[in-house]
């Protein structure tokens, strides 16, 4: 057989190395190494050390000896992955500091790391990295209460990487295993925390090099993060399983990160798992239609204390003639206008002019901002292991009940907004994520954000109305533990194992 595999061209062995994953990559060359000559794989050394995935103590030991004799290798590793919980934390960071071209960097941090170890891995940023997991795995079967006496946490790898510019680093995994109650009693003595002061989360959410993230994945079992999530503008991709998070908790953090699409909240204690609870997931699944309705609240509330102020500090003057109507040709109407609004430019807006409130002194413009559709593509929960099939399925039709009824409030209100419109009354939309506001100019800072809705407004949002679809609901778990549930097609986890590389 081998001198059959020898005589196929070596442009054949490239073309199917080029397809292998890239864990699997290594074995798969040594293999082929062993079984055939060198010359027969093209530029063998490349896929040798494209990734290096280390299962041992021994295998960190050796791939030092050997780039210590051939450093010129090390430039070819650009993904890196360690598996084993037992190494030589000093040997292993010193090893991945001599990687320049590190793109993919994946660690099992375990009891003999110490922070001061990722604190010397990360004191300088890796420009070139895109993909960042570390998996902490700190406990211990003998208590040992050093770390906390001396403060032994790993806030400051939170603070060293909130420090790093903005890099195109789209997938970051920062997970605590659970405790195994197999390896350590739980309630024994007081296992060792990764995390002390969670509000660093908040530092690190809102630091340039987190503005270009699309997946996040944050466990952090038994604790409630949800509060210090903010900015992350770009995140698509949300697993917060394990931590604490209940429903409103949930709503709040999907209001601030308007750009989630799949949310994995297993093991999260969001919802209750009995039959009784359906009310409470229909509730939630409307909760989630109604957060651009929220959102699209707070801006208008924000947008009229901004008028009200603007209109009360400078004197009035004569408010200038609308523009021209969409549905017919508007009318100059009387009144005055204060000098502090006439900087908001109606030129470019086409439909019915703003609606004034007659009130003593100067006039009011009357303002409102078009709701948002949801953006929710899949979602994640988890249900007591001990709920049956029957029962899971009685959940998700709540849920999908719920979402049905939002969608329809929310075309409702859309109605109301557009007879509004007809009427007279100002209407603007919040800017998409790609899109710039229409008002930036001096003295326009309170609209910053906003799009004149008109006719184009009403039928964008009526598009998305139309394919917003209920989140594809899944209540396996983790793992399918074989009860009548299995996960559902293209669900959150679906796209995490996609985005992180794993099945954790």
């Amino acid at each position: 057989m081998s001198g059959n595999l020898t005589s196929l061209p070596p442009e054949l062995f490239a073309c199917i190395l080029d397809f292998v994953p890239s864990i699997d990559l290594q074995k798969t060359t040594i293999t082929l190494l062993h079984a055939l000559s060198y010359g027969c794989i093209p530029n063998w050394r490349r896929y040798l050390f494209y990734h290096v995935h280390l299962k041992s103590s021994e295998n960190v030991l050796k791939l030092t000896i050997h780039l210590r004799r051939s450093p010129e290798d090390a430039a070819l590793i650009q993904k890196f992955s360690l598996s084993t919980w037992t190494v030589d934390a000093d040997v292993l960071i010193n090893l991945v500091l001599a990687m320049p071209s590190l793109e993919w960097l994946s660690l099992a941090v375990g009891p003999n790391f110490a922070p001061e170890h990722l604190d010397d891995l990360f004191r300088k940023p890796m420009m070139g990295l895109k993909y960042l997991s570390l998996r902490f795995r700190p406990y211990v079967k003998r208590a040992s209460y050093e770390p906390f006496l001396r403060g032994a946490y790993f806030d400051s790898v939170l603070s060293l990487l909130s420090s790093w510019p903005p890099l195109d680093l789209p997938t970051i995994s920062i997970v605590q295993d659970p405790l195994d109650a197999a390896f350590a009693p739980a309630k024994s003595f007081a296992q060792p925390l990764i995390f002390f002061q969670l509000n660093l989360i908040s530092s690190l959410t809102t630091s340039p090099l987190l503005s270009h993230t699309h997946a996040l994945r944050l466990r952090i079992p038994g604790r409630q993060p949800a509060a210090f999530l903010y900015a992350l503008p770009r995140i698509t991709l949300l697993d917060l399983a394990t931590c604490l998070i209940s429903a409103p908790e949930a709503l709040k953090f999907l209001q601030r990160l308007s750009s989630v699409r799949h949310l994995v909240l297993d093991g999260c204690g969001t919802l209750s798992g009995d039959v009784a609870a359906a009310q409470q997931w229909a509730k939630f699944g409307r909760d989630c239609v109604f957060l651009g309705m929220q959102r699209a609240r707070d801006r208008e509330k924000q947008l009229g204390e901004w008028l009200a102020a603007k209109e009360s500090g400078s004197e009035p003057e004569e408010q200038p003639a609308p523009p021209s109507s969409g549905s017919g040709s508007g009318r100059p109407r009387g009144g005055r206008r204060s000098l502090a609004v006439s900087t908001i430019s109606l030129r470019s807006r086409r439909g019915p002019a703003p609606k004034s409130t007659a009130a003593k002194g100067p006039t009011r413009i009357q303002a409102r901002i078009l709701p948002v559709a949801p953006v929710l593509q899949t979602l994640a929960l988890s249900v007591p292991q001990h709920a049956s099939a029957e029962t899971r399925r009685a959940l998700g039709v709540a849920f999908r009940r719920g979402w049905d009824e939002g969608i329809g409030a929310l075309r409702g209100r859309m109605r109301t907004a557009r007879r509004s419109w007809m009427n007279g009354v100002w209407t603007l939309r919040l800017a998409g994520p790609d899109e710039e506001g229409q008002y930036s100019e001096e003295g326009q800072e309170g609209l910053a954000g906003l799009v004149d809705a008109g006719d184009d407004g009403f039928a964008r949002l009526g598009e998305a109305l139309e394919e917003a679809h209920c989140p594809v609901l899944c209540l396996a778990g983790q793992d399918d533990r074989g009860e009548g549930i299995e996960h559902a097609e293209g669900c959150s986890h679906s796209f995490g194992w996609t985005a992180w590389e794993d099945s954790l």
